[in-house]
């Protein structure tokens, strides 16, 4: 055993070049919150009483979705049942490739391959995922638009409860990161160091949550498959880094999309709001087609 486990690479920690890289994926998520800022500006211009209102009534939505999602084991059908087992067969199953998994990947790594994996973690990067939804919630009250505004709150709140679930799965399992070579079966329960909070993936978590509610609220398959897609990519991206496990991550997209199809699905008609639609038509001259148009309406 202690021959099998690698060091960890050098081109996994944080270089200057990947120093730059997170910066500027901060900045993006500064950018975000700038544009909420701008946002609130606009939306503190009209009735300020309607608005404390209306974002009161909001953050009590939200409070009774994550009361709601404590108390929905109890209501579990045989259905749910079903997918809860098939579920933790997926993840035994990852368990069990743990190891094989990171040993292919220590052995098929580059720098290239390291400057096109390992920036795809940033979509499940809480900066990036609070600012998106908080600009698509204040977005929402700035132009009046009710699917806007709900399809931020809803993943604005599925983004803090999957971050929650998160943070108090980590603490309880204590598990090693892979780069600490302790192997994949080493757990330390109730542990508050970072090197010890690899089971699940928060990145993971915090990504498939987003991409569950806005999947769930836009309700079109060809939206929903790069959702999904940029998700699946943030747990490749934590697996490649050697920040995860391979079972670390499924145990994150599970999470993820249950909270986000949870949240998503409670309120997909709240307040009578117009749902999104994507539809794709055909661009023509004269008999011929030459192109295809997207039209986006909600």
């Amino acid at each position: 055993m202690g021959h099998f486990w690698h060091h960890r690479r050098p081109e996994a920690d944080i270089d200057p070049a990947r120093l730059l890289h997170c910066l500027k994926a901060r900045g993006g998520a500064f950018l975000l919150l700038a544009w909420c800022t701008v946002s609130y500006a606009a939306v503190t211009g009209g009735d300020s009483a309607t608005l404390t209102s209306r974002i009161g009534g909001d953050i009590g939505t939200s409070l009774g979705d994550a009361g709601a999602l404590v108390r929905s084991p109890s209501q579990w059908t045989s259905g749910s049942l079903m997918v809860g087992v098939l579920a933790a067969g997926a993840l035994g199953g990852a368990f069990a490739l743990d190891e094989d998994d990171r040993h292919f990947v220590l052995a098929h790594t580059s720098a290239n391959a390291n400057r096109i994996i390992l920036p795809w973690q940033d979509y499940g990067d809480a900066f990036f995922a609070c600012g998106a939804t908080g600009a698509l919630y204040l977005s929402g009250l700035a132009f009046s638009n009710d699917w806007l505004s709900e399809t931020g709150r809803s993943a604005l709140t599925a983004v803090a409860l999957g971050g929650c679930a998160s943070l108090v799965l980590k603490v309880a399992a204590g598990r090693a990161r892979p780069f600490l070579n302790e192997g994949p079966h080493h757990f330390s329960f109730f542990q508050f160091a970072d090197n010890s909070w690899s089971f699940p993936s928060d990145h993971t978590v915090l990504a498939f949550a987003l991409s569950s509610v806005l999947a769930e609220r836009i309700d079109n398959v060809y939206i929903a498959i790069p959702l999904y897609g940029l998700a699946a990519m943030t747990g490749v991206a934590r697996v490649y880094g050697d920040q995860h496990w391979t079972s670390d991550v499924v145990a994150g997209a599970l999470i993820g999309t249950a909270i986000g199809h949870f949240v998503g699905s409670r309120h997909r008609w709240k307040r009578g709001q117009r749902s999104c639609h994507v539809a794709l038509v055909p661009v023509t001259a004269g008999i011929e087609a030459v192109g295809i148009a997207a039209s986006l309406t909600y």
